[in-house]
């Protein structure tokens, strides 16, 4: 490989930009990310694509997914599903890449606003996004953020909720946190007093911290997800 073709990780290792990267989801952060967390997520989305294929592929064709693009949820597998698609030029060469996940393993969906000016006037647009976080448990890609309309992040959240049986309301003053967090973040200064870890591993520490990890009741969900897993193991 030379300086173009490759990506050094954290970690001090080096991968093609060319083969491995394109094995993976544009979500995983490949330069705060060890060997070990990019091949686990090759073969995690490897696995997806099989998942997808025997339990996405047909409950989409009969409408049994709850779909909020690009995550797709099948509560009668226990299962959901992150989709990229790509095109190589225009329409040209489409793919689709998937990582599956067990809901049970979602601990944490939360609602993140930014704003960012919009032309040189002065005036501010309003961008909200769903970051998910799965468990540690997880072997690959374990957090992701996805924009969505500020109808569509509230109906998400709602229907997760749902799922796991949270009825305690959401606080404002969370979301307003995770602002304060990333600009944070941003100052990479040792005065903060935070460790030598990456950025995103740090981030996953502070929502941990932040009273909303693993809300409610998991224990329906994760029996579906083993049941269904057992199914294509056999």
């Amino acid at each position: 490989m030379n300086l173009f073709q490759s990506i050094k990780l954290q970690d001090g290792n080096y991968i093609c930009r060319k083969t491995c990267k394109k094995c993976g989801l544009r979500d995983l952060n490949y330069g705060q990310s060890s060997l070990e967390k990019v091949l686990a997520h090759i073969k995690q989305v490897e696995q997806g694509a099989k998942l997808w294929e025997q339990f996405f592929a047909p409950r989409l064709k009969s409408k049994k997914l709850e779909i909020f693009m690009p995550v797709y949820v099948s509560e009668d597998t226990g299962l959901m599903a992150l989709q990229e698609k790509r095109s190589f030029f225009f329409f040209w060469n489409k793919s689709e890449h998937y990582c599956v996940y067990r809901i049970a393993d979602l601990c944490a969906y939360r609602l993140e606003i930014e704003q960012t000016s919009s032309n040189n006037k002065g005036s501010s647009q309003t961008n909200y996004y769903i970051r998910f976080l799965f468990d540690d448990a997880v072997e690959g890609l374990i957090m992701f953020r996805k924009r969505y309309s500020k109808k569509t992040s509230n109906r998400l959240i709602e229907y997760f909720d749902s799922l796991f049986g949270v009825v305690t309301p959401r606080q404002n003053f969370i979301d307003v946190m995770t602002q304060a967090w990333s600009s944070m973040m941003d100052l990479k200064s040792e005065e903060t007093g935070f460790s030598l870890a990456s950025k995103e591993e740090q981030q996953i520490s502070m929502i941990k911290k932040m009273g909303n990890y693993k809300s409610g009741d998991r224990t329906k969900w994760l029996e579906r997800a083993d049941a269904t897993l057992k199914e294509i193991n056999n």
